[in-house]
């Protein structure tokens, strides 16, 4: 049985993020695409996909985006098998 692929893209209001989740996502990728605006994250789930709010300036917003993905995909692989691409120049502070 082969693993589920699972992205979380960050970024994916716009530009290189929205390409690449929908470039992703059209190759049988499982995306969780993030963005900072609540309007944002609305039309990406129209878009289909997984979506959440994801402020990377904001260590709390991280870890509860983080937590989100996790908990979908617990029966699906392991944490270990998710790739994270961030897509905008916001720093990680973890």
């Amino acid at each position: 049985m082969s693993e589920m692929k699972n992205v979380l893209i960050t970024g994916c209001s716009s530009g290189i993020g929205l390409c690449v989740a929908k470039g992703l996502k059209s190759r049988g990728y499982r995306v969780f695409a993030t963005a900072r605006k609540s309007q944002d994250v609305e039309r990406l789930q129209r878009q289909g996909f997984v979506a959440f709010r994801l402020d990377l300036d904001e260590s709390r917003s991280i870890a509860k985006t983080l937590d989100l993905v996790l908990e979908q995909t617990r029966d699906a692989c392991t944490p270990s098998s998710i790739t994270v691409l961030t897509a905008n120049p916001a720093p990680w502070r973890i």
